[in-house]
Order: C-alpha cells, then sequence, then structure tokens
C-alpha cells in the first residue's frame, strides 16, 4: 500500500505554480496558498528575461543554473500541455550595442567567456538587417530569450486547477 505525498506551497507565482505543476505530476497531492489576488505580485511584474548570458561574470553556479533554466522552457512547457505561444515564449536571444567604452570592454569580457556558447559581434550590416531602430554600428548577440510572464502565470495557474491542484 502506497500512501500519497502531500506538499503546501506557498506564494502563487511563477516559481510555486512550477512546482505545483511538477508536484502533481509526479503523484502528489498539492495545495497552493497565495495571500494576493491570481498571482499579481513578482512575476505580474517581471520582465521575463530568460538571459542567462546578460548578467554573467564568467562560468559561474549562477550562469549554469540560468542556461539550464533557459533550455528547460520548452521541455516543462510540452510535459504539461502548455503552448509556448500561450506563454509567448520567444528563443531569439539579445542584442548588447557596443556603442562605449563601458560596452566594448563588457562585450570583449562576454566573448572571453563565451564564444564556444554562441555569443558573437555582429557589424553594421547584420545589424541593420537584424534591428534597424538600433542606432550603433556594433553589438552582440547573446543566447537567451523572453517569455510574459503574465501569461504563463495565468496558463499555469489554470493548468494546476485543470490537474487538481488546490488553490
Amino acid at each position: 500500500m502506497t500512501t500519497q505525498q502531500h506538499a503546501a506551497i506557498i506564494g502563487g507565482g511563477i516559481i510555486g505554480l512550477a512546482t505545483a505543476l511538477e508536484l502533481q505530476a509526479r503523484g502528489w497531492q498539492v495545495t497552493l496558498c497565495d495571500s494576493a489576488v491570481a498571482a499579481r505580485e513578482a512575476s505580474w511584474a517581471a520582465a521575463g528575461m530568460l538571459a542567462p548570458f546578460n548578467e554573467a561574470h564568467g562560468r559561474d553556479p549562477a550562469w549554469q543554473r540560468g542556461c539550464a533554466s533557459l533550455q528547460s522552457w520548452e521541455p516543462f512547457l510540452r510535459r504539461h500541455g502548455i503552448s509556448p505561444q500561450v506563454v509567448d515564449l520567444h528563443r531569439n536571444g539579445a542584442l548588447l550595442p557596443i556603442d562605449d567604452a563601458r560596452a566594448e570592454e563588457r562585450s570583449r569580457e562576454l566573448i572571453g567567456f563565451f564564444s564556444k556558447n554562441g555569443v558573437h559581434e555582429l557589424g553594421p550590416s547584420n545589424l541593420k538587417d537584424l534591428a534597424p531602430h538600433i542606432d550603433c554600428n556594433r553589438a552582440l548577440w547573446l543566447p537567451g530569450g523572453q517569455v510574459d510572464p503574465r501569461r504563463a502565470t495565468m496558463a499555469f495557474r489554470r493548468k494546476a486547477a485543470e490537474n487538481g491542484v488546490t488553490l
């Protein structure tokens, strides 16, 4: 005879809801508690950046976790039957304009750390084709993406309720 495990999760933002979905999928009975109205706190205000390279200072554990998180979005959504379009997931990277001495220094640092991970410099012609609205001649392309945190929060909340998570 097996006993079902129970979990109480405090906080109904993206992290709390994702945890609830994962535990529920593994057979746990889950109760999620949040005093806010329908996940309207930090997840609602977030920018939705999936950008481990933008704030990296080398191949440290924070960067490694950020890269793992970036790679896990699509499999997580598939596992829970949520379309990437529903959460407005994009994996088209980010541009870091190189328009002053500080940006020049940062670009050299990032290329030094991450050139084997896809970070590369774009010159005037490539940049003009990719982002004509950017007013500079050079930029770095950084792997990454974004998600709409409001749409993700609401999609996770709907799926949790459909799957029997007590909200």
